[in-house]
C-alpha cells in the first residue's frame, strides 16, 4: 500500500497521513465549541481575543498534528509501531494540562524540547493577553522546527524504506 503512495505525483506524506477524513467528527465539535463559550464568556475575553481564538485553535492542533506526525514517523526504524503509538497517546494526554502543573525540569522539558505543554498553555496565555505577540513566537518556533524535522526524518526514512513485497 505505502508503495502506490510514493507513486503519486503529489507529496507522499500528504496522502500517508491524511488519507482518512472522519466527517462525522464535525458534528462534535457543538460540545467544545459551546463549553468554550461559556468559559469565554465568565473569563471576560475581549472581542480581539475572539477573534484569535480560530487562529490559536488551528495553531495548537497543527503543533500537535506535527508532533504526532514525527513521533510516529519512528515506525521506519522500528519493526511495529505499538509503542510509538503508546507514547502519541501518552502525550496527547500530557498535553491536555496546564504547564503550571509540572515540576519545574518536566515543565521545561515538556515545553521546550517535546513542546507538548504549548499546545493549550501558550495560545490561552496569548489569548488572556493579545497584545503581546510575545507569547506566540514560542508556538511558531516550535510549529517550524517540527515541520523542519519531519521534512528531515521523512527524507531519512525513504531512504532506507524497502518494499513492502521483499
Amino acid at each position: 500500500m505505502f508503495d502506490f503512495h510514493l507513486l503519486k505525483p503529489i507529496g507522499s506524506i500528504f496522502p500517508v497521513f491524511f488519507r482518512i477524513v472522519r466527517p462525522a467528527s464535525f458534528f462534535i465539535f457543538i460540545v467544545p465549541w459551546s463549553v468554550l463559550l461559556w468559559y469565554g464568556n465568565k473569563i471576560g475575553l475581549t472581542p480581539l481575543a475572539w477573534g484569535l481564538l480560530p487562529l490559536m485553535v488551528v495553531l495548537a492542533f497543527m503543533l500537535m498534528t506535527a508532533l504526532e506526525i514525527l513521533i510516529i514517523m519512528g515506525v521506519f526504524v522500528t519493526v511495529e509501531s505499538y509503542g510509538l503509538n503508546f507514547l502519541r497517546i501518552q502525550l496527547q494526554q500530557m498535553s491536555r494540562w496546564p504547564d503550571f502543573v509540572f515540576q519545574f525540569y518536566a515543565r521545561k522539558f515538556f515545553t521546550f524540547v517535546v513542546p507538548v505543554l504549548m499546545l493549550g498553555s501558550f495560545p490561552v496565555r496569548f489569548l488572556m493577553d493579545p497584545q503581546n505577540p510575545w507569547l506566540l513566537l514560542p508556538v511558531l518556533l516550535a510549529f517550524g522546527i517540527t515541520l523542519f524535522l519531519i521534512r528531515i526524518s521523512w527524507r531519512l526514512g525513504l531512504r532506507y524504506y524497502e518494499s513492502a513485497s521483499s
